[in-house]
């Protein structure tokens, strides 16, 4: 299908388009023009994917000199192979115009991601991750899986990096047979659509070969890690031009995400470990004193001028002078490098004194250590106990560790993991505190048993801005994209916007009113629902739910699925529904109705879990899924048409407000939320608890999203709790429409009759009529295009 927006020509891969990918993609390609930021929210089930790439793409091939890379950023594996499954798509239907085929031909688009996925070493795996840890005794808190990836692959690609070595000797040192740098450079592609899929079928490492298409690539799609991650952006993304197009797909847990990327723990362990990573360091030093591989080391120090020379903007002349006399202005010097780090074994001591300073604060014990302390407050604590006269020096340390970490030539990085965290906390820490006044808080995190033992120290940011703005510089366009997006004030001011200041834009839902319904049941038996803290010990509540739930899965076909508030209260549920409904539970896993199946806290059994219920609903027996609101099921599964008929809510997923650092970050963002508003003429006074509610609701919206996958799907959501009576008005506006009044305060039978009236409508395929409405031909579409007001 081939649409005329303004002056361009939009390749739409279907013969038939949704009223609302119609609306989406006119409005973005039109405003593609301008630069800034768009921030779109567009129902579940409606193709946003297939309108955002098709508008993109078209645009891209007309205006190339507008538009350069595509950046796509996704949450989950499962949606980067769908974004390439539909570039596919795109490139099969512009292949057969000719207007199109030349920029279809010589396309190029790439996937990346973490080693972990891309990894293909067969001694690389979850099986040896674990030995390791058993072996070393090492808890998976203190070494990640990804972390495990990432450091056996240097490990292993380490020898290719170094002096020319013969491909006889490499029979005798550990290196990865799937990685040839000369091999990987000469059979890099230059067209074509790779999906981790066929990523792994390239027969060479995965990995490797997508890092060596990204400068060349058009349009690359990753995870969103790459994007916010500051030291990995640097080092992998750093390419990028200006007139790249950033755009962020599901975005509702963007502001998290930032947040979360500047904020760092350490526990007592990492700091004795990494104490003994330091006398490690301190043994190799000797070992290599005599010259410490000085030609290696040079090489790598001048490597780090030249990248600090550019961010200095200094002329090319000027770089050049650098590389031959390794040196920088002694101003930028000062700032760079400064003079506590430039000797190895000035540096070496900086980091035990540092190290020394954070174990005399996790030492402290005392009750009357403050649960939350300004960072510029701890740090001039740790300047006091370290002896410098400015601990600004730190900033640097993750840098200057990876310099050392060259020079000495340093393979396996597992054993140098706790001394690596220590430093990106520091590196962390300084940074904002440099920042605005309050945007975070650092945290002594005590023990449960013990108040007066401080088990961990943490910093937490609290403003997302800090990320974000970075970004909005760094490019001139960035599209934001979700179907929880609302109210869009919160959203944006989460992210230091104003709704005025972006192009900001909600998608009702135009067509196939009766696929999704959702009804409120606040009382079973006329006895009230709630998970709220205060209620949460009365054992009548679990034994509401479950009649709840019994009731509705015997007129419901096929999948169901359940959100629990938290693992704590979903074990403790199916404890006492065991204890008192023994027969009952026993029933609702029998043969006459669903297998009952819980999401387990480890990512590889849960997706075992995912599997097997899949099975039971596609074997006809059907399946009751319970899971976690927040957890991984809730945020990157699908469950498409039978997997998911129905899914209920079982009380408001609200974030533990017992924790201080939850309290004062809502505080804090509540506050620079009104105070943006206010500049608009708007004022408004946020509380903390406004925010507590949108962010509950966002997650509920998300979990509804699940089940409605498509156009032609069909499910119906059930809130179980009286709050969400009061808090309805938080829902976007697409679920609004499926949601009304009347459907609120429902009792059990109440429900159920909506149940049967639904299913019994939508067990019938649409009529043509009611088809006609859902899809537009291209005729239709293009003269709905010309009707279309701003």
């Amino acid at each position: 299908m081939l649409l005329t927006i303004g002056d361009i020509t939009v390749l739409f891969p279907y013969e038939y388009v949704y009223p609302e990918q119609l609306a989406y993609i006119r409005d973005l390609v039109l405003q593609l023009n301008n630069t800034g930021v768009f921030v779109l929210e567009m129902p579940c089930g409606t193709g946003k994917t297939v309108a955002l790439l098709s508008a993109l793409l078209s645009f891209k091939m007309q205006k190339p000199t507008v538009l350069s890379t595509i950046i796509y950023c996704t949450r989950t594996i499962a949606e980067m192979e769908q974004v390439a499954t539909e570039i596919e798509t795109w490139v099969e239907a512009a292949l057969q115009i000719d207007q199109f085929r030349d920029f279809a031909v010589n396309l190029l688009a790439t996937s990346l991601s973490s080693r972990r996925t891309l990894c293909c070493h067969d001694d690389i795996s979850i099986e040896s991750y674990e030995n390791y840890l058993k072996m070393n005794e090492i808890e998976s808190s203190r070494l990640s899986m990804l972390d495990y990836y990432n450091a056996e692959c240097r490990r292993l690609t380490r020898p290719f990096f170094g002096e020319a070595i013969d491909i006889e000797d490499l029979a005798d040192i550990p290196h990865c047979p799937h990685y040839d740098p000369e091999q990987t450079s000469e059979t890099v592609p230059h067209n074509g659509v790779w999906s981790l899929k066929r990523l792994f079928k390239s027969g060479t490492c995965p990995y490797w070969m997508t890092r060596h298409m990204l400068p060349e690539a058009d349009i690359i799609v990753l995870s969103y890690l790459y994007m916010l991650d500051p030291m990995i952006y640097r080092s992998v993304m750093g390419f990028l031009q200006r007139d790249s197009i950033l755009v962020f797909d599901e975005c509702h847990n963007l502001p998290e995400m930032c947040t979360q990327s500047y904020s760092s723990t350490v526990t007592k362990e990492d700091i004795n470990q990494a104490k003994k990573c330091i006398e490690n360091l301190q043994v190799s030093v000797f070992r290599n004193q005599v010259g410490l591989q000085r030609q290696k080391f040079e090489k790598e120090y001048k490597r780090v001028l030249e990248v600090e020379a550019i961010k200095l903007c200094l002329p090319d002349e000027v770089i050049q002078d650098i590389l031959q006399n390794a040196y920088l202005p002694e101003q930028a010097m000062t700032k760079l490098v400064p003079g506590s780090m430039r000797r190895t074994s000035h540096f070496l001591r900086l980091l035990f004194r540092a190290s020394a300073a954070l174990q005399q604060e996790i030492d402290r014990q005392d009750e009357r250590v403050m649960d939350l302390e300004s960072l510029t407050v701890f740090l001039e604590r740790c300047r006091r106990s370290m002896n410098v006269q400015s601990i600004d020096d730190l900033l640097y340390i993750s840098m200057r560790l990876n310099l050392l970490f060259e020079s000495l030539g340093v393979t396996d990085m597992r054993m140098y993991f706790p001394l690596i965290k220590l430093a990106h906390f520091f590196t962390i820490l300084i940074t904002l505190a440099q920042g605005t006044s309050g945007n975070a808080r650092l945290a002594h995190q005590k023990d449960r048993n013990t108040p007066h033992i401080i088990s961990s120290i943490r910093i937490e940011c609290f403003d997302a801005s800090i990320v974000f703005s970075s970004l909005r510089e760094s490019f001139d366009r960035l599209v934001l994209t979700s179907a929880t997006l609302s109210p869009p004030s919160y959203f944006c001011g989460l992210l230091g916007m104003t709704p005025e200041s972006a192009f900001v834009k909600s998608y009702p839902l135009l067509s196939n009113a009766k696929n999704f319904r959702v009804v409120n049941v606040s009382a079973v038996n006329d006895l009230g629902l709630t998970t709220a803290f205060k209620h949460q010990d009365d054992e009548n509540l679990p034994y509401r739910y479950y009649s709840l739930l019994f009731d509705i899965c015997s007129v419901v076909p096929d999948g169901a699925i359940c959100f629990f508030p938290s693992y704590r209260y979903m074990f403790n549920c199916f404890n006492i529904w065991s204890i008192g409904y023994e027969k009952e539970v026993m029933q609702l896993n029998s043969l006459s109705t669903k297998l009952l199946f819980f999401e387990p806290k480890s990512p590889s059994e849960c997706d075992q879990t995912v599997t097997a219920y899949k099975t039971a609903c596609d074997s006809g027996r059907g399946g009751l899924l319970c899971c976690i609101a927040r957890g991984k099921v809730s945020e990157g599964v699908d469950f498409e048409n039978h997997y998911g008929r129905i899914s209920y809510m079982l009380g408001v997923p609200y974030k533990n407000v017992d924790d201080p650092l939850v309290v004062a970050k809502f505080e804090y963002q509540a506050n620079k939320i009104s105070r943006l508003l206010s500049t608009m003429g708007t004022e408004v006074s946020l509380q903390w608890t406004d925010l507590l509610n949108y962010d509950a609701m966002a997650c509920v919206a998300q979990c509804m999203g699940r089940i409605i996958r498509s156009r032609k799907d069909y499910g119906m959501m059930v809130l179980a709790d009286r709050r969400f009576i009061r808090l309805r008005k938080l829902l976007p506006e697409w679920v609004l429409q499926r949601f009304p009044a009347d459907h609120c305060s429902l009792m059990t039978s109440n429900v159920m009759s909506v149940a049967r009236q639904f299913f019994r409508a939508n067990s019938q395929a649409l009529s043509q009529e009611e088809l006609n409405k859902t899809q537009l031909n291209e005729e239709a579409a293009q003269h709905a295009v010309n009707t279309m007001k701003d």
